[in-house]
């Protein structure tokens, strides 16, 4: 009897820990906060093989329309040849383009269309499990985890982590703890970084989602209504 009576506590307190997960899973899908850092003192994004940008022009022009950036870094304008655009801004690439046209630079525009060619890589407890996402410029994390879909609710809160290797720059790897739950309830951004081209965002899983995990099936079901997975 004791022993069920303990069962039964230690079910109510993980049930009180998973309510709280999906609460601050809930707040993660409202709007950012108003006061929330600004991203302009990032880097902005850089063009690269193979990525797709998008050409405006105004007035008729064959050149407007989609371009592919080549393996070799350019786009490919017909008769004014091929225009570098690997590692170069939207604005360059626009301001690039313009000079070869011989057009004033307002008269060019780019976008880009799809981005291929940078990554961040999602290992976890993230929906849909360990893959890579299009990185798409500066963007924080929870920014970036509700574009790929969030956390899952057996993701550790607590146990969020932003990993940078540095290898381009020879530098020892950094590895920073965000604090998802402190960004999205009591919208404390300290820890809410701007993610860079390959970081690595690593989410634990929870001790409640590993409990239930070993729960023997005739239990489940009660665990499951305890903590909101069921009606």
């Amino acid at each position: 009897m004791a022993g069920s009576a303990r069962l039964g506590l230690m079910l109510c307190v993980l049930a009180g820990c998973a309510a709280q997960n999906h609460q601050v899973d809930q707040a993660s899908k409202a709007e950012r906060p108003q006061d929330a850092p600004r991203d302009d003192t990032s880097a902005p994004y850089r063009v690269g093989f193979p990525d797709e940008i998008e050409l405006t022009v105004a007035g008729p022009s064959e050149i407007t329309g989609s371009h592919l950036v080549g393996p070799d870094g350019r786009i490919d304008l017909g008769k004014l040849g091929r225009v570098r655009a690997d590692g170069k801004t939207t604005t360059e690439i626009a301001a690039a383009v313009a000079e070869r046209a011989e057009l004033p630079a307002a008269a060019v525009q780019v976008a880009i269309r799809a981005y291929r060619s940078q990554q961040v890589y999602l290992v976890g407890e993230v929906r849909g499990l360990q893959r890579t996402v299009p990185y798409q410029g500066p963007e924080r994390v929870v920014d970036l985890l509700q574009r790929a879909g969030g956390l899952t609710s057996g993701a550790a809160l607590g146990d969020v982590f932003l990993v940078r290797s540095h290898l381009a720059d020879g530098r020892s790897p950094e590895v920073l703890r965000v604090d998802v739950q402190a960004i999205v309830s009591k919208r404390d951004l300290r820890t809410n970084y701007v993610v860079q081209p390959f970081d690595e965002i690593s989410a634990g899983e929870s001790k409640q989602s590993t409990f239930s995990r070993n729960l023997p099936p005739w239990l489940l079901p009660f665990y499951q209504s305890l903590v909101g997975l069921q009606p």
